[in-house]
């Protein structure tokens, strides 16, 4: 799966990988962790998906240093553009 990054409006960063074909599928990490720990989900799924796997803001490949508040509101609204323009509606 090949590295990509996506630029936010607020130019916050997030790097991804994606595999498949098929509706997007994104599948979300939790706190501290990253994308890796889906990978060995993304050979039962590619099959029927377009699996998109992110690292949230400060965590994994995605950007190292905060630009932004870090607050649930500002990730919410961040991973909820990242879906709708990555795996679409």
């Amino acid at each position: 799966m090949k590295l990509r990054l996506w630029h936010a409006p607020d130019g916050a960063r997030i790097a991804y990988r994606e595999a498949g074909t098929g509706p997007g599928l994104v599948l979300v990490h939790s706190a501290g962790l990253s994308h890796r720990e889906f990978e060995p989900a993304v050979e039962h799924l590619e099959h029927r998906f377009r699996v998109i796997l992110p690292d949230l803001p400060l965590h994994g490949d995605s950007e190292d240093r905060p630009r932004h508040p870090y607050t649930f509101d500002w990730l919410a609204e961040v991973v909820a553009t990242f879906c709708a323009e990555t795996a679409g509606p």
